[in-house]
């Protein structure tokens, strides 16, 4: 982005300033060195060279431009991306307004004869002992017959520049030119023009106290300036790339001031910096610089985008609204590059059928062109307000959100969900008529794929309620975002219910303490949100996994286990510490333990954080029913975070690779001494059984690989391999294994049905090949086959075996696996598992049981005999209690 003059009355165009100019053609050069490529279909303008930034927009990416000190009002919008800037002068009033700016400088000027070597090359022979270069508005200033104008073609305007001994200017790019290309100069004091464009470049590059000429004659006398000291390969660093080549921007520094408070107070220190460099004896033009300095740094206080907090502490006075017209329901929206989902999310909002509704969205400084977005709805309808958040953070948005919101409810919704038909009418509708501080709906989330609904197995959500507490429901305690639910303002302000501004989950805290303020809750029986759980590195699910992002969760989470311990029942917090334990803590640690991206350091802050909820809650993992997520919480404890990834790599998340699967049971079974042992549950063992038997059917897996688990297994574990036909045989040789794993690979049977009626009936398909197979019912324990009338139909493409055995030729109680034998060896094959679950029927003669590879069947009592035996013991029970109560009497 560059200026440009307004056209002529005739409309032709006028004549352009050299240095408004040289923007592009910079730019176009490194772009075509770096980065090959200009076009992503991103929609972001990049403000470079010259006193531009009055002209910025939102989501605007600043390097190396600076403020034009001349005009009054110059508004900045918070939301500007600023990797660069001219000088400390232009930084110092960003920060003023609350933008963070790093502290590179430089006018991309300076890099010419970098960018374009031929002017860094010898100095040509000199044509003129001085050129003087006056500012665009006063071309007729000066006489002297070495008088350039500014309106000259940029190139030749550099050309001339590098032929001169000496330049006196009162144009701040001819100045700039002729530091980069090391003529000496001296800057003329302009007319037309304020100073501190002039000792912003100065001060950026090392000269803070340069003195100006009032003529051609004084600026021969007095010299030139000193040299400029910069260095361009920061501000070349700096350059935004990521504007064209779509990569991520580069954010701030980790310590460096991005809130508004922060901002301010470095705004005061670097002005005061200013001041003090610019000696005991500065010149008029430096004083008349910094006077401009704390002009532009007070004007304009971004009161629309600060939180109540920042405007009190600034001594700024709260924007407030007609109370005479305030609205029935605010709706406060953050949004933060949203552009592909906000117009559907506004949509959805503003079609809601209730009368007296403001909508509030906080953009949360957007590059992706969500800000133009907003504009052209907002155009459209006068219910929706657009804020630009000084501060950056979800958090502080939702805040200035709420402080800015006159309705007599409030509710919160997110950038990129939607809100269905009847939503806010029914949440409204039920505070209206109970009095109640917050009214629940049901939400369903859904993605590009899947849709569910979270709260199907809540009981509070089973039915509509009115009045209810936390403690009458304590499964609300499950679902703590802020976007389902409406809560009266007055009790929302009068708790003081603020987000804090951290990297995950923060509302948690907000709402288990608005849950437990409230005297009276609404549970209403309609889905209010729409939950969209969307793809892409941007998004917060895909963030989870960090170790800041785990940490940011843990560290709110233990607000909340304080607040439960405090305020809560006895009933409530069990709720709560399974909500942590089994739930919310189990996601978030086992994502943390899959990743790869940890230190030993960050894994100790993690179990530290997860040590002090367990203590707060005065529950143990023990307290914990799933053997998986009770062994993660005890590893976590114990400080083996090894093993701690293996179980989180097996028991959660998207399935992993077989082989990555493997590696990580090696890991359990080879264990170092002194490390729990998992497989001294059967969960375990059955899951790696599951694995086993996928690995003898999977083509993909090498057959080494599951003959040196199965080695390491015997040598370190007793666990049941007959489990699996093929690996049941000893000794197990590599040829034999190979054999039988090709065979049941080659085959690819699965079991399709299993019918118990009169007799026990499974049937089979597969590949039969070059062998004859039959069903049978495999003993798991010892490794025997149990044999079935058998008959099989088809071809060797696609084969079906039948098996049948009566009731009576089984032992009872005894669970066998339906599988097939190879007729001629005697061996059995490990089958997939595709059949259809059978219903549950009290009067079946089979007991069924399932795991992760299928069924088990075991024959047991005919039901008439199970029936006798439960009234038996039914009547023991009954024939003692009046002896006991008798006794207890006496």
């Amino acid at each position: 982005m560059r200026w440009a003059p307004e056209p002529s009355a005739s409309g032709t165009a006028n004549p352009m300033n050299f240095g408004d100019l040289l923007g592009p053609l910079v730019m176009q050069r490194i772009l075509a060195e770096r980065v090959g490529r200009r076009d992503t279909g991103r929609a972001r303008r990049v403000l470079s060279v010259g006193s531009v930034l009055h002209l910025s927009r939102p989501g605007d990416v600043v390097w190396g431009t600076g403020v034009n000190g001349k005009i009054d009002d110059q508004q900045f919008t918070p939301s500007l991306d600023v990797r660069a800037v001219r000088g400390p002068y232009t930084r110092a009033v960003l920060a003023a307004r609350g933008i963070a700016a790093p502290a590179v400088y430089g006018d991309p000027a300076l890099l010419i004869p970098h960018l374009f070597p031929e002017f860094a090359a010898a100095s040509p022979s000199k044509r003129r002992s001085v050129l003087v270069v006056p500012n665009l508005h006063e071309l007729d200033r000066f006489t002297h017959e070495g008088t350039l104008s500014p309106l000259t073609d940029p190139w030749t305007m550099v050309e001339e520049i590098a032929a001169s001994e000496f330049v006196a200017a009162s144009s701040l790019h001819a100045l700039i030119i002729a530091d980069a290309l090391g003529i000496p100069s001296r800057p003329i004091t302009a007319v037309a023009e304020n100073p501190f464009k002039y000792l912003d470049h100065y001060a950026g590059t090392g000269r803070p106290d340069v003195r100006f000429a009032s003529s051609i004659d004084e600026a021969i006398a007095l010299g030139p300036v000193p040299a400029a000291v910069w260095d361009p390969h920061a501000l070349l660093a700096a350059f935004p790339f990521d504007v064209w080549t779509g990569d991520a921007s580069p954010g701030f520094p980790a310590d460096a001031p991005t809130a508004y408070l922060e901002l301010a107070a470095d705004a005061a220190m670097q002005r005061a910096a200013l001041r003090n460099e610019a000696g005991t004896d500065p010149g008029s033009e430096t004083l008349e610089a910094l006077e401009r300095l704390d002009a532009l740094s007070a004007q304009d206080a971004p009161v629309s985008g600060l939180t109540r907090e920042e405007l009190d502490y600034a001594g700024l006075a709260r924007p407030i609204g007609d109370a005479t017209t305030a609205p029935l329901l605010s709706v406060v929206i953050p949004a933060h590059n949203t552009r592909p989902w906000i117009g559907e999310t506004l949509s959805s909002v503003l079609a809601q059928d209730l009368d007296g509704m403001e909508v509030i969205v906080v953009d949360d400084h957007s590059t992706d062109g969500t800000r133009a977005a907003l504009e052209e709805i907002a155009a459209t309808d006068s219910r929706l307000r657009v804020i630009d958040s000084v501060t950056r953070g979800g958090g502080t948005a939702r805040n200035i959100g709420a402080d800015h919101a006159r309705g007599r409810y409030l509710v919160f919704c997110d950038g990129d969900d939607l809100v269905p038909e009847g939503a806010y009418r029914s949440l409204v509708a039920s505070l209206e008529g109970s009095g109640s501080d917050i009214a629940f709906g049901d939400y369903v989330k859904f993605s590009p794929t899947s849709t569910w609904r979270p709260t199907a197995n809540w009981p509070a959500y089973a039915a509509p309620s009115r009045g209810i507490t936390i403690h009458d429901e304590p499964t609300l305690i499950n679902g703590r975002p802020c976007w389902n639910k409406a809560f009266r303002r007055s009790f929302w302000e009068a708790s003081d219910i603020r987000f804090p501004d951290v990297p995950r989950s923060n509302d948690i805290v907000p709402m288990v303490t608005a849950y437990l303020a409230a005297e009276r809750l609404d549970v209403v029986e309609n889905v209010v949100y729409l939950y969209r759980e969307r793809p892409g590195a941007s998004s917060m699910t895909a963030k989870a996994a960090s170790a800041e992002a785990v940490k940011s969760y843990l560290t709110q989470e233990l607000a909340c286990a304080r607040l439960i311990r405090d305020h809560a029942s006895d009933e409530l917090r069990d709720r709560y510490a399974m909500l942590f334990l089994a739930r919310d803590g189990w996601v978030h640690l086992a994502k943390y333990f899959r990743s790869e991206d940890r230190t030993r350091a960050q894994d100790d802050e993690i179990a530290g954080l997860v040590g002090e909820i367990v203590e707060v809650l005065d529950l143990g993992p023990d307290a914990v029913r799933e053997p998986n997520k009770r062994m993660l919480l005890q590893l976590i404890d114990g400080g083996w975070y090894g093993l701690a990834t293996t179980i989180a790599t097996l028991f959660s998340g998207a399935e992993t690779d077989l082989a990555v699967r493997l590696h990580h049971w090696r890991r359990a079974v080879e264990r170092p001494d002194g490390e729990p042992d998992p497989f001294e549950q059967e969960y375990f063992a059955d899951a790696l059984l599951h694995d086993l038997s996928r690995a003898v059917l999977e083509s993909g897996v090498d057959g080494a690989a599951v003959l040196d688990l199965t080695r390491t297994l015997e040598r370190r574990h007793p666990a049941p391999l007959t489990a699996i036909p093929e690996l049941a045989s000893r000794p197990l040789e590599p040829e034999l294994l190979e054999r039988r794993l090709a065979r049941a690979r080659e085959v690819n049977a699965a079991l399709l049905s299993v019918e118990t009626g009169s007799a026990l009936t499974i049937r089979f398909a597969g590949s039969i090949s070059a062998y004859a197979l039959e069903p049978v019912l495999y003993d798991e324990a010892t490794g025997a086959a149990h044999p079935m009338s058998a008959s099989s139909q088809g071809d060797d493409e696609n084969m079906q075996w039948t098996g049948t055995i009566a009731h009576s030729a089984l032992p009872k109680h005894v669970f066998l696996r339906p599988a097939l034998r190879d007729v001629a060896t005697g061996e059995v094959l490990t089958t997939r598992f595709d059949a259809v679950t059978p219903e549950y029927d009290r009067f079946d003669r089979f007991l069924m049981t399932f795991d992760p590879r299928g069924i088990r069947l075991a024959r047991r009592s005919n039901w008439l005999k199970r029936a006798a035996a439960r009234v038996g013991r039914a009547t023991s029970r009954r024939i003692r209690r009046p002896s006991d109560a008798r006794s207890d009497a006496v």
